[in-house]
């Protein structure tokens, strides 16, 4: 009888520390989710907004990208992203909008990343071009992850 507790006991142990094993290896899947952030000049009436979406769809940046090219005025760039060991990883382009998709026109910078089992939109906009590329240098490297081949 002790001979079979100790089996049971064993197999339950080894059950056990494989399941957490294999829990702990898995990756959770990716929530779709966004944030975005409007700014305010305090000397000046420029208004600067960034974006960034990330979905757990491969594709679903590109969609987002592509709408937005579709609602542009005018075109200023376009150009292939890269990631720091030269992969491509999206695209990015400068494009102006005039109402009514934005209440004034407004330069947006753009640019996503694609990624196995994810992708990400990001972008930067003010009514000023100069402004826009400040804002887009400004941010953070962890959140700008586009390197354009003239960079």
């Amino acid at each position: 009888m002790r001979r079979i507790f100790l089996g049971v006991l064993l197999t339950l142990v080894t059950f056990g520390a494989g399941a957490l094993l294999v829990r702990r290896n898995t990756h959770q899947p990716i929530v779709p989710h966004g944030s975005s952030t409007s700014y305010t000049s305090s000397d000046s009436d420029l208004i600067r907004r960034d974006k960034r979406d990330i979905s757990p769809s491969p594709l679903e940046a590109t969609n987002k990208f592509n709408s937005q090219l579709q609602m542009a005025a005018d075109y200023v760039e376009f150009t292939p992203c890269f990631d720091l060991n030269g992969r491509r990883i999206g695209e990015r382009a400068v494009i102006r909008l005039r109402p009514p998709h934005v209440p004034e026109a407004t330069w947006r910078i753009m640019w996503t990343q694609q990624a196995e089992g994810f992708s990400e939109f990001f972008w930067v906009e003010s009514t000023s071009l100069e402004d826009a590329r400040n804002f887009e240098k400004a941010k953070p490297q962890e959140w700008k992850k586009c390197i354009a081949k003239n960079e």
